[in-house]
């Protein structure tokens, strides 16, 4: 989205009407980047339709010896989670805290070289 913001929103346009993020007569299904996008676009009402949508399908769980990890499961049957979809919604996750998805895609500033750390 940050090399073209126009036509990133028109292709999301797109997306959520064709996938019913705004119907509210439609069952839809959860999208981690979607979730991202809607987000970063201010679109409140799909990133509740797909936050709804990803609490019902993605196996939402805490774990570990007390309880104090937190994952996905995604429905694979796996012991622990894993996967890219995994990765889009820890982001999403740590992303809610600020209210800008978008920034944590964006190369971080940094006056320290590879050597310093």
């Amino acid at each position: 989205m940050p090399q073209s913001p126009e036509l990133a929103t028109q292709i999301y346009e797109a997306a959520a009407e064709t996938n019913g993020w705004h119907d509210p007569k439609r069952d839809i299904q959860p999208d981690a980047l979607a979730l991202v996008m809607a987000r970063a676009l201010g679109d409140y009402t799909a990133v509740v339709r797909l936050s709804a949508a990803a609490e019902r399908h993605f196996e939402p769980r805490w774990f570990g010896e007390d309880m104090e990890k937190f994952g996905w499961w995604f429905n694979y049957g796996e012991p622990g989670p894993r996967g890219a979809e995994h990765r889009h919604l820890c982001r999403r996750s740590q992303c809610g805290r600020t209210g800008n998805d978008l920034a944590n895609y964006q190369p971080a500033e940094c006056s320290r070289s590879r050597r310093d750390l």
